[in-house]
């Protein structure tokens, strides 16, 4: 039942959700055997299976992620100088630690990053969904003196500042574990992780 989701998924409205609920119904009041009158709700949970209209959903965003992935990219982004050290007294206090919310129930956007880098080539892209449909992709090629991890932190910061130029209130995801890690450090003393950390701080504000 999940194929083509990835495509069909963004239009998923209302309506193609009760489709969807009716369709597992039928199937859910087989295999649980229960009285008719047991609603759908109590049927996923009593049988231990997502209502299905979730992880069409998930393969419409997982899509749209690849297709960031996997499109050309013409464009070259400038982070400046090569990363360098910065001593921790010269960094204000407020840029230090910052408050990271785990997600913001207002978002106008839900932006998927992501940093790659396959032997000389350093690439990441941006994708940005509105109510679940895809808005706009960004794709950027670093220079190859530039790492993976500069890479995740680049397309981060990237888009923070689309965010807060624009004046969007955004939330997003990412796959770096090690971007997020830096980001929480209270003891940053690297130059553009300290102008992310600022970036972030400036739009939360």
């Amino acid at each position: 039942m999940l194929y083509g989701a990835g495509v069909c998924g963004g239009s998923l409205n209302a309506e193609n959700v009760k489709r969807l609920t009716i369709i597992q119904r039928v199937f859910l009041l087989k295999f649980m055997k229960v009285y008719k009158t047991t609603s759908t709700q109590v049927l996923v949970v009593l049988a231990g299976i997502l209502p299905h209209y979730l992880p069409v959903k998930a393969e419409f965003q997982k899509f749209q992620v690849w297709v960031c992935r996997s499109s050309e990219f013409g464009l070259v982004l400038d982070v400046g100088e090569l990363d360098h050290f910065v001593k921790l007294p010269s960094v204000p206090i407020e840029f230090r630690i910052i408050d990271l919310k785990p997600q913001i129930s207002n978002s106008q956007f839900e932006v998927y990053t992501d940093g790659s880098r396959i032997e000389d080539d350093c690439r990441l892209s941006v994708c940005i969904l509105k109510n679940e449909h895809l808005f706009k992709i960004f794709k950027f090629k670093l220079s190859k003196n530039n790492t993976v991890f500069l890479a995740e932190l680049a397309v981060i910061n990237f888009a923070v500042r689309w965010a807060k130029e624009n004046g969007f209130k955004i939330n997003i995801y990412t796959d770096s574990q090690s971007s997020i890690e830096a980001l929480w450090s209270a003891s940053p003393r690297s130059a553009f992780l300290i102008e992310t950390k600022m970036n972030l701080y400036l739009a939360g504000n």
